[in-house]
């Protein structure tokens, strides 16, 4: 039940939040210091727990073995005596200084830890660690993007998280909204290049995708999900539509190419679920955004109403995966953390 705990906490703290002050920073910096610990720190937690352990002990043997940044990581930590948590610890402090770094940028950086609590966190950063990593890298870039139109800082973040997961390299394919407007693409281009991309997107995955699927567990592992988590993207895409207008000073190119993106993983889904969910993991910024934007607008009991309903829908997906979830049952409970084991 610590799971249901945590978020019960932050959703508490989220409504003081919603004024933004000098407390609400210090609750936000708290909560993100704790979680570097809750799953830097975690024991035999995560299906692929094992495997991560016997890819720690053949590193040093094999340097083909996995992603080049979570090699130099592990490497580190064997040449320094340490084991698989201090690998864990390092990636959770990656992935956590990212989030803090995106999430301080926004108005109300808690609501943003709600949105990345039941999933990101729980289930990606305590799962899927090396993604994780190249997920908190992908935000900063995508945040790059979105918000200050930097070409130069987008490649560069990308890189880092290519450096951890190779999924992450699709990204690059929106490396173009940062210049259509300079361009004056005429309307029929744009969808051609949407269309061409997509396309693209379909043929590298469906080989990366074969090439991978009998080595990464965690691939199968939560695959059968992926529609419902995708579908939790329609809210923040339909409040993106209805009220775009109120995103004209941000990249509304990259937000309207992520929006159809989203949308035509949805079909995808239903034949390439592995692609489509790796691949979604890398929008819930996109929704981060749409959401922190649309409450800024909203007047202050329009706020906490609509801050209620993300919290409840959030506690939902948390709900249904904790208590439904095969994997949840066998590899999440119960928590484990090694400071435990050692005091």
């Amino acid at each position: 039940m610590i799971y249901f705990s945590i978020f019960c906490l932050l959703s508490f703290f989220s409504f003081f939040s919603l004024k933004t002050n000098k407390v609400s920073h210090f609750i936000f910096l708290t909560f993100i210091l704790f979680l570097l610990f809750f799953v830097g720190f975690r024991y035999e937690i995560g299906c692929d727990w094992d495997s991560y352990v016997s890819m720690f002990n053949i590193i040093n043997k094999n340097l083909a073995s996995t992603d080049f940044g979570y090699k130099i990581i592990n490497i580190l930590a064997y040449k320094m005596d340490f084991d698989i948590v201090f690998v864990n610890f390092l990636c959770a402090i990656l992935f956590f200084c990212c989030a803090f770094f995106v999430l301080s940028k926004m108005n109300y950086p808690l609501v943003g830890l709600i949105v990345l609590f039941p999933y990101t966190i729980v289930v990606v950063s305590m799962g899927y660690t090396r993604q994780s990593v190249a997920i908190g890298f992908a935000m900063i870039s995508i945040y790059y993007i979105v918000y200050k139109f930097n070409s130069l800082k987008f490649i560069l973040f990308l890189f880092l998280a290519f450096l951890f997961h190779k999924s992450s390299i699709f990204l690059i394919l929106f490396l173009p909204f940062l210049y259509l407007k300079k361009m004056k693409l005429k309307s029929r281009y744009f969808y051609i290049f949407i269309g061409l991309s997509l396309l693209i997107i379909i043929y590298i995955f469906k080989n990366y995708y074969l090439h991978i699927k009998n080595i990464y567990l965690s691939d199968m592992v939560f695959s059968a999900g992926v529609l419902p988590r995708l579908i939790i993207h329609l809210l923040p895409i339909f409040i993106y539509l209805v009220y775009r207008k109120r995103y004209v000073n941000l990249n509304i190119d990259f937000l309207n190419f992520a929006s159809l993106f989203i949308l035509f993983s949805i079909p995808i889904s239903l034949f390439y679920s592995t692609i489509a969910d790796r691949l979604n993991l890398y929008f819930i910024v996109f929704d981060i955004i749409v959401f922190d934007r649309f409450i800024y607008c909203l007047k202050f009991k329009s706020k906490i109403i609509f801050l209620f309903f993300i919290i409840v829908i959030n506690f939902l997906i948390l709900y249904v995966w904790y208590n439904y979830s095969f994997y949840a049952n066998t590899c999440w409970k119960p928590y484990q953390n090694y400071l435990q084991e050692i005091l």
